[in-house]
C-alpha cells in the first residue's frame, strides 16, 4: 500500500484505475468494467461496503460528489480498501478517510491537506472521531498559542514530521488532541537518587574550591613579602659560585613548594562557583 502511494500515480479514473487498492482491479469486457477479481480479506471489505454503495452500476449513486469510502476518497470503480500516503509533485498528501459517507462539495483528485497547510498552524479540523495517537513535544506562541505535535509518519510528513495545533480552543482541543491524554511519571525513589547525586557533586566541588583557596591564601603572604624585600640575590663574597640566601632564593624554594603542593591538589571542576570568580581565584 505504501509502495503504491509513493508512486504518486495521479489518481486517474477510467481504464485501469490509479486509485489505491488492496487487490488488483483489472478492467475487462468491452466497456472496461471491473471483473471484481477480489479475494481473501479484500472481499470482506468489499462485501461490507457493497451494502452502502452500489458498485454493480459502476457508480456511487451516479454522483462523484457523494462518493465516500471507509479508508479513502475513491473512484467509482474501486472495489477494495487500502491506506497510504506520500508527498507528490503537487505538494499534496494521500490521506485515509475513516469517516462515514458524507457529501463533499466537490471531488478532489487527491484527498488530503496541502504541504503548506500542514506546515502552518492548524486552526480548524474536521469533526472526526479520534483514531490515531501522537506525542505532544512542546508548546509556544506564534500568531496564536499552539502545541507542537510529533507524528509517527516520518520526516516527509508535515514540518519534518511535526505539526502545530492551535492551543487554548477548549473542549477536547484542536483535532481532539486532548481527548485521551497519557504521560509518564518519574518514580519518587529515582528522583531522590538523582537529588543525592547532584548534592554529592556540589559538595565535592565546594571542597575542591576550598582547598584551592586555602593553598593560594597560604602562599600569598610569603610571595608578597618576597616581592617587597628585594629584587635580586647577590653572590657570596667568599664563594662567587654559590648564591647568598636572599629573597630570590626564598622565591625559588616557594616555587618548589608550589609544584609539590600542586601535585596533591584536587582538580577543580570545569565551572567554578561564581563567588570564586568574584574573588579572582
Amino acid at each position: 500500500m505504501q509502495d503504491w502511494a509513493n508512486t504518486c500515480p495521479g489518481f486517474q479514473h477510467g481504464g485501469p484505475t490509479g486509485w489505491q487498492n488492496l487487490a488488483s482491479n483489472t478492467p475487462c469486457g468491452t466497456n472496461g468494467k471491473d471483473c471484481m477479481k477480489i479475494v481473501g480479506a479484500s472481499w470482506m471489505w468489499y462485501d461490507q461496503e457493497e451494502t452502502k454503495w452500489n458498485y454493480a452500476s459502476n457508480s456511487c449513486n451516479g454522483d462523484w460528489s457523494t462518493c465516500g469510502h471507509f479508508s479513502n476518497m475513491m473512484s467509482p470503480e474501486v472495489k477494495s480498501i487500502a491506506c497510504g500516503w506520500s508527498e507528490c509533485v503537487n505538494g499534496n498528501y494521500v490521506w485515509c478517510n475513516y469517516n462515514t459517507p458524507v457529501k463533499y462539495p466537490k471531488v478532489p483528485k487527491i484527498a488530503g491537506m496541502s504541504k503548506v497547510e500542514l506546515k502552518a498552524m492548524v486552526t480548524q479540523c474536521p469533526g472526526a472521531p479520534s483514531d490515531h495517537a501522537v506525542i505532544a513535544v512542546g508548546y509556544g506562541t506564534s500568531s496564536s498559542d499552539y502545541f507542537k505535535i510529533k507524528n509517527s509518519w516520518g520526516a516527509q510528513w508535515g514540518d519534518n514530521g511535526y505539526i502545530y495545533l492551535q492551543r487554548g480552543v477548549g473542549g477536547k482541543g484542536m483535532c481532539n488532541v486532548a481527548e485521551s491524554v497519557s504521560y509518564p511519571e518519574l518514580d519518587q525513589e529515582v528522583q531522590d537518587k538523582e537529588a543525592q547525586v547532584q548534592e554529592a557533586q556540589d559538595r565535592r566541588a565546594f571542597h575542591h574550591a576550598s582547598a584551592y583557596a586555602y593553598v593560594e591564601t597560604t602562599l600569598a603572604v610569603p610571595r608578597y613579602w618576597h616581592h617587597r624585600q628585594g629584587p635580586t640575590d647577590s653572590p657570596d663574597e667568599q664563594d662567587p659560585c654559590r648564591p647568598r640566601s636572599g629573597p630570590r632564593d626564598l622565591g625559588r624554594r616557594l616555587g618548589v613548594q608550589d609544584a609539590r603542593l600542586g601535585q596533591h591538589l584536587p582538580r577543580l571542576p570545569a565551572r567554578r562557583p561564581h563567588w570564586l570568580a568574584k574573588l579572582g581565584l
